[in-house]
């Protein structure tokens, strides 16, 4: 075939992206996105997290853990992306509500383990009284070379962090205490809801929504094992003892 009926997209923020987005629909593409939405571009459905909702949850977390008081710093990821910057803001104007709670700083950075950890160690040198983290992606969570001197830092420390995601590396730090909430997006139903509206709308030619909202997952000590299970469901390789009754 010369081009396909419809693209499920993976998107990110730019006046070019909704350009391409928009030659793909004039050229009789049906266009979908998933995770971060292209909301200005002639895409017909987007499916994810109420960006701005997921800011304010873990907003509402960090605050409870550092019982209303402390100064925080919110780890941000590409300050270019629409849905980070969305979550980030949320983090924001929620923790302004709470009049003991200082936010020293946003940090943006490369989307790597090694240089989130990073940044959040150099951070936390340069801010000795820093209580807490809102991360709004988990990128430092994930192996790197840097994860002891981060592990090390935040006990020492004691830390308050509450991060988005919740793949299974970054399990341990939930079982160990060091990230006592993580907000998991359901990732496999990126492709199943994704799939499932292209194939409502291009095959079925039923109306669909224009936006399909995504549940997300509180996942604590708590309910671990039961996460850790859905994401063995869902075909992820998950640690043993995660997974034992």
């Amino acid at each position: 075939r010369e081009r396909a009926d419809a693209i499920l997209l993976a998107a990110s923020d730019g006046p070019a992206l909704v350009d391409a987005v928009n030659a793909a629909v004039e050229q009789g593409v049906e266009v979908m996105t998933f995770d971060s939405d292209v909301p200005n571009s002639k895409r017909f459905a987007f499916y994810g997290a109420d960006d701005a909702d997921l800011g304010e949850k873990v907003a509402r977390d960090l605050s409870t853990l550092l019982a209303g008081k402390g100064e925080v710093a919110i780890l941000a990821g590409n300050a270019a992306a629409n849905n980070l910057r969305a979550r980030s803001d949320a983090v924001r104007r929620t923790l302004a509500r709470s009049p003991e709670v200082e936010v020293l700083g946003v940090v943006n950075h490369p989307e790597t383990p090694q240089e989130a950890a990073a940044e959040m160690i150099k951070f936390d040198a340069a801010h000795p009284r820093l209580a807490g983290w809102a991360l709004v992606g988990g990128w430092p969570l994930f192996r790197s070379s840097q994860s002891p001197a981060l592990m090390s830092e935040i006990q020492k420390r004691g830390l308050k962090i509450v991060a988005v995601d919740a793949l299974p590396e970054q399990l341990v730090y939930v079982e160990r205490g060091l990230v006592p909430i993580l907000w998991a997006q359901p990732v496999y139903d990126w492709g199943a809801v994704g799939v499932s509206t292209i194939v409502d709308k291009v095959l079925l030619k039923k109306t669909v929504p224009s936006s399909v909202h995504m549940e997300l997952i509180r996942v604590t000590k708590d309910t671990l094992r039961p996460y850790a299970h859905r994401l063995h469901s869902w075909g992820f390789s998950v640690p043993q003892e995660y997974l034992a009754p």
